[in-house]
């Protein structure tokens, strides 16, 4: 599946994923198509189909002349599933069965799905890889779980090619300070304001941070693989480097040339203690190029965050 003309629909491609993702196809050659609930403030040069996919009916007629597609819809995150897991099983999961039967009935083949490879294997000592057994710790990574098994249900038995990427934890342009997720981008915010920052726990907490662009590379990767069924289909896509945030915050100091004010609080049992993905099979088989060096694109990053005045 090459890059000139191909037509992929992204579900969810309004937030901060979905429209780096679609700017990176557009300049690939796709046609990108969008479906996202919120009205985008700045669109870019696609189609646009708003509303809200588990109240409409418009899925078949928009999916009638898509080659494949993209899903990035969430419904929660790991600390609100925990406060309110309801979104979770009553949208989460329907939401993705319903494009899957739409897709069956309107002959797409594949949907590349976001999973979250930094809550799906819980607390381990070593990089996660594809087939060690996951132990999540929260209901959004339950819900994660549960949606790859629906994707390779409908691959075993109807013959489609989803895929499933379990992405770490990414940073980049256009992720916003109000969304409460990206440490990458909130610590550095603060930093610059000289406003506190809250760490849950002693900072010794590992994540893998990787800029949003690899995860655009991972997913056309992914819409481009020549499928074999003989391969499961789920992809770490990382990093493949752990840091702590205690050294997140160090960094990004460094680069910001301010201190940075931290203020400890218990850690919440629902947070992975160590999160770093074996990222070997991506590159093996769907050929992702990870990050050269992780602080080059922290600081590059930054560079460009603090030339913006903090606000992306």
């Amino acid at each position: 599946m090459g890059g000139d003309g191909v037509r992929i629909l992204i579900i969810g491609g309004g937030g901060f994923i979905g429209s780096n993702l679609a700017q990176y196809l557009l300049y690939r050659k796709y046609d990108v198509r969008i479906y996202t609930k919120n009205v985008v403030s700045q669109p870019l040069n696609c189609t646009y189909y708003y509303g809200d996919l588990l109240e409409e009916g418009r899925l078949l007629e928009l999916l009638q002349d898509i080659d494949a597609v993209v899903y990035l819809i969430s419904y929660s995150s790991p600390k609100s599933s925990m406060e309110n897991s309801e979104a979770v099983y009553s949208k989460e999961i329907p939401s993705l069965l319903k494009v899957l039967e739409a897709c069956l009935k309107s002959g797409v083949k594949r949907v590349v799905y976001a999973s979250s490879g930094g809550t799906i294997y819980g607390n381990i000592d070593d990089a996660g890889l594809e087939d060690e057994e996951t132990w999540p710790l929260c209901h959004y990574a339950v819900g994660k779980l549960t949606c790859e098994k629906i994707l390779f249900i409908y691959n075993s038995i109807y013959g489609m090619e989803n895929i499933s990427l379990r992405i770490s934890n990414p940073y980049g342009l256009g992720q916003t300070f109000s969304g409460g997720i990206g440490a990458v981008t909130i610590f550095s915010q603060q930093i610059m304001r000289g406003e506190p920052i809250t760490v849950y726990g002693d900072g010794s907490i590992v994540r893998d941070f990787l800029n949003v662009k690899y995860v655009s590379q991972a997913f056309e990767r992914s819409l481009q693989w020549s499928f074999d069924p003989k391969i499961t289909p789920i992809f770490n896509i990382g990093s493949g480097v752990g840091i702590s945030l205690s050294q997140l915050i160090s960094i990004l100091s460094d680069i910001i040339g301010k201190p940075a004010k931290v203020n400890y609080h218990p850690r919440r049992p629902y947070d992975v203690l160590y999160n770093c993905l074996d990222i070997r099979k991506a590159k093996a088989i769907l050929g992702y190029i990870p990050p050269a060096d992780l602080k080059t694109e922290l600081r590059n990053y930054v560079i460009t965050l603090m030339e913006s005045g903090g606000a992306m």
